[in-house]
This record gives C-alpha cells, structure tokens and sequence, in this order.
C-alpha cells in the first residue's frame, strides 16, 4: 500500500521510503477516512483539512527527528511541511493502514497464574 503524497515530486509514497525536500511543501495525503498514518519528519509539519485549516501539529522544528501518528478525520487532507525557505527536510512514513484493516488488541489471560 503506498500513501499518496502529491507535491515535491512525489506521486506516490511507499511506507519506509523517505521523500526529501527543501523549503515548504503542500503534501496532499491519499488518506481514507478512518486510515491509520504513522510516520518521522525533520522538520515542522502540521495536517491540514480539505480547506486548508490547520488540523494538528504533528512535528515542531526543534531539531533531529520527531514521530507522529493520526487517524485520518476526513478526506482532502494535506500534511503542510513548515520549513525555510533553505531547510532541507525528510519525512517518511511508515505505516498506513486503512480502517477496515484495523483491529484490536488480542486479550490475554488477566493473571498468569491463569495461563
């Protein structure tokens, strides 16, 4: 499964494989609602609505890789890379996994002494 990011010269996004890019960027995301996107950015990003509100900070520009996770709330998402104009950045995702796919915890005996 690859998440669609257009922009950057990028059209698609396999998960594991970085997309490296300068300055700042628009990435609109080929996310589902309900998809599950976890990923690592050098650099200050937010996820933006199909309308271009802001949405949530994913990443602040403190230097060094930062993690971030979300379920996508909606179609027409954007990840907004906020850079200079001379930063370089890299961001990588790392899974995408689609609403149907999801599934919960596997529960376990509640004592070991049960097991």
């Amino acid at each position: 499964m690859a998440l669609m990011l257009w922009g950057a010269g990028a059209a698609a996004q396999s998960p594991g494989a970085p997309l490296d890019g300068v300055g700042p960027a628009v990435l609109p995301l080929g996310a589902e609602v309900g998809d599950y996107v976890a990923g690592r950015l050098s650099g200050a990003a937010s996820l933006s609505g199909a309308d271009g509100a802001p949405l949530r900070l994913l990443a602040t520009d403190a230097g060094g890789e930062a993690r971030f996770m979300f379920v996508a709330p909606g179609p027409g998402l954007a990840l907004r890379v906020d850079a200079r104009a001379d930063a370089a950045w890299r961001l990588t995702i790392d899974a995408q996994i689609t609403q149907a796919a999801q599934t919960g915890a596997t529960r376990g005996p509640i004592s070991p002494a049960v097991a």
